[in-house]
């Protein structure tokens, strides 16, 4: 049972892989905002794979209130909800007092503060993709799935079994040799419902559905994790009561089918049924159809 709770929690990690590419310094990068091309006085740049934009105008498109303190190099951008505090040279920026780790550094470029465009946006409770065919940032307002998020999480960290190497609670049920758990990760901040069976030829699979509190929910489909992770499907739920959408997959078109049609019977046979046990709600709760 602990190698399958290992290789589960290890899959969870896929959450890191869908990487903003990397392109050289001199080509020109797009920022969109809600579908609105933004102008900048200082262009954003790309510094060691990720794209710089300058704080002001971004924040201020984003309605809040930009200070500069410039005794502590720091700048500071108010909303009703947020502040949010960045310094010169500095690869943490605070969120309502909350460190958040920046991939890059702040720095002045062209007389304006430059931050990571990823990180000023997710401080902000936005959503951020990367267009790599016509080199854009696309800066939208995420899904507001209106569900139990907060009521599950809390009842995960109340009676749930804490496990320090991967500091997650969770509650976990074997059934035959599969198993089924329910995870809150509290480093990465989100919720899994996943299901580990074996296949026919004896190679482990992955099924989760991923659950945060103010972005779209997600589905992995793993197959074979005793190899490398080789065969992966993922999907997002762009909107409530919908099925998913397939954003990125390594398998072969039969295996997609394959992959989308056993996701489908394991969400209704294995992952519904089991989050109602743990805690009465339904996937359907999160605006997840199957």
């Amino acid at each position: 049972m602990k190698k399958l709770t290992s290789l589960l929690l290890a899959l969870l990690m896929l959450m890191g892989m869908m990487a903003v590419p990397t392109m050289a310094a001199d080509d020109e990068v797009s920022v969109y905002l809600f579908g609105e091309k933004l102008e900048f006085d200082v262009p954003a740049q790309i510094v060691n794979g990720r794209t710089l934009v300058p704080v002001r105008k971004i924040f201020e498109e984003l309605g809040y209130k930009v200070d500069w303190d410039n005794d502590t190099r720091t700048a500071i951008a108010v909303s009703e909800e947020r502040t949010i505090r960045i310094t010169e040279n500095s690869y943490t920026m605070y969120v309502n007092d909350e460190e958040k780790t920046l991939d890059v550094p702040a720095q002045i470029i062209g007389s304006r503060t430059m931050v990571p465009a990823r990180a000023i946006s997710e401080a902000s409770g936005y959503k951020v993709d990367w267009d790599g065919d016509t080199r854009s940032v696309l800066i939208t307002q995420p899904v507001q799935f209106v569900g139990p998020y907060k009521e599950l999480k809390e009842l995960l960290l109340k009676e749930g079994t804490y496990n320090a190497n991967n500091d997650a609670y969770m509650f976990e049920y074997e059934a035959n040799q599969d198993f089924v758990g329910v995870t809150y990760n509290n480093t990465e901040k989100y919720i899994a419902v996943a299901f580990m069976g074996m296949n026919p030829y004896g190679q482990y699979y992955v099924i989760t559905i991923v659950l945060y509190e103010n972005e779209n929910p997600e589905v992995i489909f793993s197959y074979p994790i005793d190899d490398g992770s080789k065969g992966v499907m993922y999907g997002e739920y762009t909107t409530p009561g919908e099925l998913y959408t397939i954003t990125y997959t390594n398998l072969n078109e039969e295996s997609v089918k394959f992959a989308k049609d056993m996701t489908d019977e394991t969400i209704e046979t294995w992952l519904d049924p089991i989050l109602q046990k743990v805690s009465g709600f339904t996937l359907a709760d999160f605006g997840i159809a199957y």
